[in-house]
């Protein structure tokens, strides 16, 4: 049942002073807003110098081919994009519905 003393909200509506998101929401927000941006900086890491792993270690794991520097952009690239989707999705749910 509703609490008469608490002001409802309509789906979209932008959460007010006296509806405040629960903290664990929060929490979960800033988490996959840093993962984001972590896999978009390994994504730029791996595009500004692709043999890093050669370098690094010595080995040519694919040969020299470039096959696993591309697949590691890949991969990072696609781990930037679904955590950045989450990120903003979750975001969206803290403002509009407090959590």
């Amino acid at each position: 049942m509703l609490d008469s003393s608490e002001p409802t909200r309509t789906q979209g509506e932008v959460m007010t002073s006296t509806s405040a998101p629960h903290r664990p929401q929060v929490v979960r927000a800033i988490l996959r807003t840093i993962a984001a941006a972590a896999f978009a900086a390994l994504t730029i890491a791996f595009l500004v110098e692709p043999t890093w792993l050669e370098g690094a270690t010595g080995a040519e794991p694919d040969g020299g081919s470039g096959a696993l520097e591309l697949t590691l952009v890949l991969v990072a690239g696609v781990a930037a994009l679904a955590t950045s989707v989450g990120a903003g999705l979750a975001w969206r749910r803290v403002l509009t519905t407090g959590g």
